[in-house]
């Protein structure tokens, strides 16, 4: 039997790209006016603890008039889409050298975070105060106007970047990213994006390109979401504080979340994973990158939450991946996955695979290390069905 993981194999170029294309056509079709810069993780540090004094005033498009430690005068400070230039006039810090986050800005961490390439990963979310998260689909959060969000990468323990994300109107979020400079005293405004940062496989993602991501929930937002926010793991602002804060227009009876497992011991794990790492594309929803795959292995928060959760068996991430054959991609293994052989599982070939223009690779995008941690989760799974 032919070991894909470990070979070489000759992708036929031409239908990659035609495949790549039709997705980069799905999100131009969309035209949605996107969510921030992309999403969740680790290995992530503690989660930072609420301090600092309380936050500036709001100015332009959520920004704060104070100048958050950087000695700049921020209603100056604006640029493209009245979006700032430097991250210490967002709101995020009191005072940025000293690092000192304001009391408005909550920390949080999913339970399992996103992969990017080893960095470490700080979070934190801003609610107007006095409003809710519309939480009438439990699948489908919506933030309120005036949310904004902040995500901080660190490269070696070094802060390289913090992604901002603001929503300045019930349809539209504007997004940016701040690069921190060496000293870390500030960071500035990044768009167009930065490869091999610091010496390393990471790439900071042009401002552009993370609608690639996001368009996978309706109000954009990743991670912060009620499967991550309810399963062990989850840290700061989790949904069982948003709960008890009343920040919730339709709290949920129960608070966790434990995702079904079978014979093999190994099922929850990797579940967990694709749906942290994969979900955003590859789901029913209908902004969804590549729900015309039939690919769906998000896991539903309605269905986990309820007084009767399914089986592992019965979960759309099995149903549409185990003997599935792949729909897409050529070149590889012909099934998603073929229970007791994780080498002839097309979910394990492309996830195991990076290559310089991206193509034949999962994700598509802002990847260049393989997760061989996350990964093996997925392996063993499949390694010990029947």
């Amino acid at each position: 039997m032919r070991n894909f993981r470990s070979s070489a194999v000759s992708w036929p170029r031409a239908r990659l790209a035609r495949a790549f294309a039709s997705w980069v056509a799905v999100l131009g079709a969309v035209g949605v006016a996107g969510a921030a810069a992309c999403t969740s993780d680790d290995p992530a540090p503690a989660v930072v603890p609420d301090g600092g004094s309380p936050e500036g005033s709001v100015g332009a498009e959520g920004g704060s008039s104070s100048s958050g430690g950087g000695g700049l005068d921020c209603n100056e400070d604006l640029g493209a889409g009245g979006l700032q230039q430097h991250l210490s006039c967002t709101g995020l810090y009191t005072d940025i050298k000293t690092k000192a986050v304001a009391d408005g800005a909550r920390p949080f961490k999913p339970a399992i975070p996103f992969w990017t390439d080893g960095a470490g990963k700080g979070r934190w979310i801003h609610l107007p105060p006095g409003q809710k998260i519309d939480t009438s689909d439990m699948d489908e959060w919506k933030m309120p106007v005036g949310t904004k969000v902040w995500k901080e990468f660190q490269i070696d323990g070094k802060r390289t970047e913090t992604r901002y994300y603001v929503k300045t109107s019930p349809t539209l979020w504007k997004k940016t990213t701040y690069r921190w400079n060496a000293g870390e005293t500030d960071a500035e405004r990044l768009d167009v994006g930065e490869k091999n940062v610091n010496g390393s496989t990471f790439e900071i993602p042009p401002t552009d390109r993370c609608d690639s991501c996001h368009l996978g929930q309706s109000d954009r937002l990743l991670g912060f979401e009620a499967v991550n926010l309810a399963l062990p793991g989850a840290e700061g602002l989790t949904l069982a504080k948003l709960v008890a804060e009343n920040l919730l227009t339709a709290p949920p009876a129960r608070t966790t979340i434990t995702i079904p497992e079978d014979a093999t011991g190994k099922g929850a794990a990797a579940l967990g994973y694709l749906h942290s790492n994969c979900a955003s594309c590859h789901s029913s929803a209908p902004t969804a990158p590549q729900n015309y795959v039939g690919l769906d292995v998000k896991l539903s928060a309605k269905a986990l939450l309820s007084d009767t959760p399914p089986k592992l068996s019965e979960l759309p991430t099995y149903t549409t991946t185990v003997g599935k054959p792949m729909t897409v991609f050529a070149g590889g293994p012909p099934t998603r996955i073929t229970s007791g052989d994780p080498d002839q599982s097309g979910v394990v070939f492309l996830a195991a695979r990076r290559t310089s223009d991206e193509l034949g690779q999962m994700p598509p995008l802002g990847s260049h290390t393989v997760d061989t941690v996350g990964l093996q989760k997925v392996r063993d799974w499949i390694a010990a069905s029947p």
